[in-house]
């Protein structure tokens, strides 16, 4: 991918064509928040606005906020893109990816009743072949975690029997950004709905696939959901993934994913359970 892209930024930059150069900025940019490059990926970001507003101002805009969405996720700020991922709601109703990531936003905002209402307006129709497109999956992982932390059983069931057929995949909005392996959405889909053994399985997956991807903020993620599930169940394993999962938070500048991590690695302590 970095040779591509590469070659890609040489020939924009010969043609010095505006959609090109987007094109380019906003890929470097997809790239740099699966690494978890945090600080490069807000710069190309916001880059890669000013580039495609010469040339494709409304699709450039939906790149940027679905970017700075999951940018604002990783930094724990999602408070400051409610008002932006209502408007692109409002804005762009056929794009429910916005609907997926404002009930997202709700959910990990602790606004429950808000998260459940939009959950039952995307859940009113057929996901498995309503509005799919070249988002679809990227769509679908966001709801994945919606589901999950609106605690709605019923629709973590549904939305996993939809993603399970896609297991081996990685969700990713095409020039707009990343959003980890479809096996951990499954994870936590299983986890929600208490099915535990699929839950671990997924979610060991996940872990491995992150790191063959080297994506390691979502990496840290599966293994903070795992140990989250371990721990529940009483489990050893769970505080090494807590360690594993809080060093890399603070490496990439994931601090409030961080202090979540240190939460759950007190619980463990205090259960006697070390590393």
């Amino acid at each position: 991918v970095d040779v591509e892209l590469a070659a890609l930024g040489e020939l924009a930059q010969q043609l010095r064509q505006p959609t090109h150069l987007w094109s380019v900025c906003a890929s470097g940019a997809v790239l740099a928040l699966m690494e978890g490059r945090l600080v490069d990926a807000e710069a190309l970001v916001e880059q890669a606005l000013e580039l495609g507003e010469r040339a494709q101002s409304w699709n450039a805009g939906v790149s940027h906020t679905l970017a700075t969405f999951v940018l604002r996720r990783a930094q724990g700020r999602l408070g400051e893109i409610v008002g932006a991922c209502a408007r692109a709601v409002d804005r762009y109703p056929a794009q429910w990816r916005f609907r997926c990531a404002l009930a997202d936003v709700h959910a990990r905002l602790g606004r429950r009743d808000e998260a459940r209402r939009l959950l039952d307006r995307l859940l009113s129709g057929d996901l498995a072949h309503d509005y799919v497109d070249a988002e679809w999956l990227f769509s679908m992982a966001v709801l994945a975690e919606a589901c999950a932390q609106a605690a709605d059983v019923d629709a973590a069931q549904y939305v996993y029997d939809v993603l399970l057929p896609f297991d081996g995949f990685y969700a990713e909005a095409p020039l707009e950004a990343p959003f980890g392996s479809v096996v951990r959405a499954l994870g936590i889909l299983a986890a929600a709905t208490g099915r535990l053994d699929d839950a671990v399985r997924h979610l060991t997956d996940a872990i491995a696939t992150e790191d063959r991807m080297g994506a390691p903020g979502w990496r840290a993620h599966a293994q903070h959901d795992l140990a989250a599930l371990l721990l529940d169940h009483d489990d050893a394993r769970a505080m090494g993934l807590l360690v594993d999962a809080g060093a890399t938070y603070r490496r990439l500048g994931m601090d409030p994913w961080g202090a979540e991590v240190d939460v759950l690695a007190a619980r463990a302590a205090a259960a006697g359970r070390t590393a």
